[in-house]
């Protein structure tokens, strides 16, 4: 850590003048930017259905199982139930609950619930832009926001139907609430705080690491407020609430055995002793955060901050809370395979680059960067193109669809995943339920796992209420299976998607 900082650009309290003609027109350039944004991405990313992604498919399904089984925000419901009512450990479906109220009012449409992903990015940004601005001046704001909107995380969760955008969305206003409340002791932006950051850690457990921030920075910037009764019972209400949820999550898994992997099932983000211990994981997610968390701008800022000796106190503990949580989640955080892990460690690229940036830059340092900028988000913008093409075109719907018309509503699925139930590399279960085709479908069932596609399971769900077999992979199937499918089943349906078995009754 530097021993000397440089004292001109130390964090102050002070909230910025709304009224100054400075900051008045940074705002202006910032509503600009955000308009761009939105325009960008609601045009670039179509069509609006979500097809077969995985994540999508999955809050769809929850989303309209609150109007088909009941508007009970404390039971979440998957597809993949078998034969309980669907109850899902998850995070709270605050998301959910808001694309539910869209189809009752528009009906089965999927274009609300990419609205409103769009629009929680934006109030995202919004939050940061203030919060750039009260640490970094306007100008510098500016410019941290365009890296953050135009970096995989904003364009990935803006158009992507996923509760995170809405959890970055309420962190972050619960941050800006929260250094008011430090800066005037206002009791209304610390409960404004308390409630923001409660709800986005509910939304995703990720978005509780800004309550370690909120901490760090209180005795940072305002030792005196550790006194304050009121601020140890905000910090105490939002640990509860959060712990339990978390405890009524596990009870759900007890009930039903359905879960998300949040606390219950093995399906753990935490990494073991041997990967901690493993240079090529430790690779893996410094190469990631590098290219999709802080990104290339943040990783320039902070050696540009490193080198000058401007990183104070409060730069460092977000940079201590960020690297902690991507280290949590190492399972995930480490690979592709989950980038909105790294939405944080965006946010914090997007904080050292407004530290980096000149209060006053002149215009031909603006030029390069902006190209720079609109080169990077011309390629996340064309990468998530492709994945909504992808899905929407994807063969499974042709297969859904074929489903719809064979079978009844309440006929119940077996469906064989695309994944194996089990990780070799990190030695713990995976979330293996693929819902894809039984949202498309309309239907219910059980999802087994690749490797888990056995004669026994199949028997044990016939027993219980499963009417179809759903196998996309005939070609590689046990031949026990096959054989017992011809003496149990008619095959009802050949697609390129997959077979379709019709179950005789015992």
């Amino acid at each position: 850590m530097p021993q000397r900082p440089d004292t001109q650009h130390r964090f102050r309290l002070q909230p910025p003048d709304a009224d100054s003609p400075e900051i008045r027109r940074g705002r202006a350039w910032a509503w600009v930017c955000f308009g761009l944004f939105a325009l960008v991405l609601w045009f670039a990313m179509s069509p609006h259905e979500v097809g077969t992604s995985w994540r999508e498919c999955d809050t769809m399904a929850i989303s309209r199982n609150f109007l088909i089984d009941g508007f009970d925000p404390l039971r979440p419901r998957v597809d993949w139930r078998g034969d309980t009512d669907g109850a899902v450990e998850c995070e709270f479906p605050l998301y959910q609950l808001m694309i539910a109220t869209s189809l009752a009012v528009f009906g089965e449409v999927e274009w609300p619930a990419r609205m409103l992903a769009l629009l929680a990015m934006l109030a995202a940004a919004i939050a940061l832009h203030r919060l750039l601005e009260w640490r970094s001046g306007p100008g510098p704001a500016i410019a941290g926001c365009l890296v953050f909107l135009w970096g995989a995380q904003a364009v990935l969760l803006g158009s992507r139907v996923q509760p995170d955008g809405l959890s970055t969305a309420l962190s972050l206003a619960g941050i800006v609430a929260f250094l008011r409340y430090l800066s005037t002791g206002s009791g209304t932006s610390l409960w404004l705080a308390v409630a923001a950051t409660t709800f986005g850690a509910l939304q995703k457990a990720t978005a509780f690491q800004t309550v370690g921030l909120m901490g760090l920075w209180t005795i940072l910037l305002a030792p005196q407020r550790l006194r304050e009764p009121r601020l140890w019972l905000g910090l105490t209400a939002c640990i509860a609430l959060f712990g339990a949820w978390l405890w009524h999550g596990m009870a759900l898994y007890e009930e039903t055995g359905l879960t998300f992997g949040v606390m219950s099932g093995g399906e753990t983000k935490f990494p073991g002793s041997a990967h901690l211990l493993d240079f090529g994981v430790w690779r893996d997610l410094i190469e990631t955060t590098a290219r999709i968390g802080f990104s290339p701008f943040g990783c320039l800022a902070i050696l540009i901050l490193l080198l000058r000796r401007r990183l104070d106190l409060p730069d460092w503990s977000m940079l201590a809370i960020v690297v902690a949580s991507l280290v949590l989640t190492m399972r995930y955080s480490s690979t592709g395979a989950g980038p909105h892990y790294h939405i944080f460690a965006a946010v914090a690229g997007a904080w050292f680059v407004a530290r980096a940036w000149p209060q006053r830059a002149p215009w031909w340092l603006w030029v390069p960067f902006l190209a720079a900028v609109t080169y990077v988000g011309s390629h996340w913008v064309m990468k998530e193109r492709n994945k909504i093409a992808r899905c929407t075109n994807d063969s499974t719907i042709e297969l859904a669809a074929s489903i719809q018309a064979e079978f009844a509503p309440d006929d119940l699925a077996i469906v064989r995943g695309y994944r194996e139930g089990y990780d070799e590399k990190w030695q713990r279960r995976t979330n293996y339920e693929q819902p894809s085709l039984l949202y498309q479908a309309r239907r219910r069932g059980w999802v087994l796992p690749r490797d888990g596609f056995e004669v026994a399971r199949l028997e044990d769900c016939r027993a219980r209420g499963a009417r179809f077999v759903v196998n996309p992979f005939p070609d590689k199937t046990d031949p026990a299976v096959l054989s017992w499918l011809q003496d149990n089943a008619e095959l009802v349906i050949e697609h390129r998607a997959g077979v379709v078995h019709r179950l005789r009754l015992e």
